[in-house]
């Protein structure tokens, strides 16, 4: 598998207060890294819509959204320091299947908190 043709590292309290900068297609991690480590992995043809609806902001932003959203929610304090990183596809591969296989591999490898929740595996 290809490489990202680039990673923006960022923050969740950056994207809550910029999120137009996130219309992108990409890989998304959140991480809270050293204490709780890789929350999430997901991805998406727009980052900043599926982030959005994780959040439950296509209702407004007071609904609870999922559970990715819930967890962000429950812990804001602490959550918009929390690590917000994108990974690119590159230019020159199928972006859909890029796109699923770079996520299917991140989950397996990283074992983020939410992606994990119930599996015995």
């Amino acid at each position: 598998m290809q490489k990202p043709s680039r990673i923006i590292y960022s923050t969740v309290g950056k994207f809550i207060t910029d999120s137009e900068e996130y219309d992108m297609s990409g890989v998304y991690i959140v991480k809270c890294q050293p204490s709780l480590g890789y929350v999430y992995v997901g991805h998406s043809v727009n980052v900043r819509t599926r982030l959005l609806q994780h959040m439950g902001a296509q209702w407004g932003l007071q609904q609870m959204g999922d559970l990715l959203g819930q967890f962000l929610k429950w812990h804001m304090i602490d959550s918009i320091g929390w690590g917000f990183d994108i990974l690119i596809p590159p230019d020159n591969d199928d972006e859909s299947e890029w796109l699923k296989r770079a996520e299917t591999l991140l989950i397996h490898e990283l074992r983020p908190l939410l992606n994990v929740v119930g599996r015995f595996d």
